[in-house]
């Protein structure tokens, strides 16, 4: 499979062909190291097989003891999280359709998506082979300005003077076969952006394949973690740094697709000799591929933000409901504190009663004092005869026998 996947290179587009390879290799590896993980007798097969034991054991002591309940909400999600922790952490088809594809695959797929309806090249290779051009052309122009010659200065010989000593020659200097010039500088130039335009591309591309490969051989380690409240966050942190990684994609293949796009029409007019450095557009091409460069630090970035919002479920145990409770006995001071209130009640009724004349008009009922006892303490009853302004007029709403 290795030689299958090294025949993919072919030296002409290397950018492509190293990308291309990298998956191959990386999809051969992350397989052969699942089925190494899950071989039959395998220290990790035997760890899962005692932690789903112990995980389904603990789950029945807990309706044993009544610290759960046998409901439809309470028993589904423990069944829900075995069967993915199973299907995950023991059968390749299915981490592959649900984990693999989806974090290695997805995002490339739905960056191409992005670049073709923006009018750029459709998918990756394509993508790369416009680099690979923008690349050439780069190396081509610093070759050529590297091996252009600048005119070199010709020094008049010193006027000889009759009777004066002759003048002493200076060293030869070592002859070189350019000169360094305007022409060189430009070279240099032409020669860290074209590096540094591949770095910031291919190398970040190529780094995050190998990061996400190992995260995903090692996923069913983690993935078996989730079965447990308390190492849960074992798992919640492995697919937080997974989706990290696995979205730095669906940021840089745009990102190289615009970059592309705008060095294609710049590197074209670099067939012109050079004769000064601000004549050339190597100083904006330098500025255009280290501002590229500061994006892709950001995508990067962007990932880890978003990846970090990531929050798996961390539902306890269902409250069981508890009986209800018996009424509990009144205490002394509840009591006490009872017939003193119904005391005040009926002291402030038989007060009025006695302050009250047959066939006065004006004055307070009992049934208003009681009412203003029951409101508030005794001792702010109010005991005035004097009618309120505006309320003569009033009748009686509770009819009250004279006391005989």
């Amino acid at each position: 499979m290795i030689d299958a996947c090294a025949a993919t290179f072919t030296g002409d587009t290397p950018l492509r062909d190293v990308l291309a390879g990298a998956d191959c290799l990386i999809r051969t590896q992350v397989e052969q190291g699942y089925a190494a993980l899950l071989a039959p007798g395998g220290s990790f097969a035997t760890a899962l097989t005692i932690a789903l034991t112990i995980y389904v054991a603990v789950f029945g002591y807990r309706l044993m003891l009544g610290l759960s309940s046998l409901t439809l909400g309470e028993v589904v999600p423990h069944f829900v999280k075995i069967g993915l922790v199973v299907a995950l952490a023991s059968s390749w088809p299915s981490y592959q359709a649900l984990v693999f594809d989806l974090l290695f695959d997805g995002p490339e797929q739905l960056a191409d998506v992005i670049v073709r309806q923006a009018g750029g090249p459709a998918g990756q290779g394509e993508t790369m082979l416009a680099l690979q051009a923008v690349f050439e052309r780069l190396t081509d122009a610093a070759a050529d300005a590297w091996a252009q010659v600048a005119p070199v200065a010709v020094t008049p010989p010193a006027p000889v003077v009759p009777g004066a000593p002759p003048a002493v020659a200076p060293p030869a200097a070592v002859p070189l076969p350019f000169a360094l010039g305007a022409s060189q500088f430009v070279a240099a130039i032409l020669w860290s952006s074209a590096l540094v335009l591949v770095a910031a591309s291919v190398g970040v591309l190529l780094v995050v394949r190998i990061v996400l490969a190992l995260l995903l051989v090692l996923g069913p380690v983690f993935i078996a973690f989730a079965l447990f409240r308390s190492t849960r966050g074992v798992a919640e942190g492995w697919l937080r740094v997974t989706v990290r990684f696995a979205l730095v994609p669906l940021f840089a293949l745009p990102m190289i697709a615009v970059v592309v796009a705008v060095l294609a029409p710049v590197v074209a007019t670099l067939d012109a000799p050079v004769e000064a450095v601000r004549d050339s557009p190597a100083l904006l091409i330098l500025l255009v591929v280290a501002v590229f460069a500061a994006v892709m630090w950001q995508a990067a970035k962007l990932g880890r933000g978003i990846a970090a919002g990531i929050r798996l479920p961390r539902g306890g145990p269902a409250p069981v409901p508890e009986p209800p409770r018996a009424a509990t006995p009144m205490t002394a001071d509840e009591r006490v504190l009872t017939a003193t209130r119904a005391q005040t009640i009926v002291a402030a009724i038989d007060a009025g009663n006695r302050r009250t004349a047959p066939g006065s008009i004006g004055t307070t009922p009992a049934a208003i004092v009681a009412t203003r006892s029951i409101a508030g303490p005794a001792t702010e009853v109010r005991t005035t005869d004097v009618p309120r302004l505006g309320q003569t007029y009033r009748r009686l709403a509770v009819a009250v026998a004279p006391r005989r």
